[in-house]
């Protein structure tokens, strides 16, 4: 074992109440998270009430509205977004965009 390595526990808890004190984590990733929340903005914030100074937040989250099926229903999503109206949420935190892209966007040159 490392002497002074933090120990490393999960923990479940709401996205919009994080049981962790404000400056908390240098990284915050909410990966398939933000389609699921009623409240986007709010999760938002709180990935930001979290992260300590100079920390990061990812995102990656579910593209194109147009792309709703049954996959999402299936998976309780509540939204897709779009480039634009993900960087306005943002713009609505404290949160400084950095990069904001489509991935996977390779499947719409697919043969079907």
């Amino acid at each position: 074992m490392i002497k002074d390595r933090p120990q490393l526990g999960l923990v479940q808890a709401d996205a919009v109440a994080l049981p962790f004190a404000p400056d908390s984590f240098d990284g915050v990733h909410l990966w398939a998270v933000l389609e699921h929340l009623e409240d986007d903005l709010m999760g938002l914030k709180e990935a930001w009430r979290v992260c300590r100074p100079h920390g990061i937040v990812t995102l990656q989250t579910a593209a194109l509205p147009v792309l709703w099926s049954h996959h999402d229903e299936a998976n309780l999503h509540k939204r897709r977004y779009i480039r634009e109206q993900l960087a306005s949420l943002l713009r609505n935190t404290q949160l400084i965009p950095i990069f904001l892209s489509y991935q996977n966007f390779f499947v719409f040159f697919q043969p079907w």
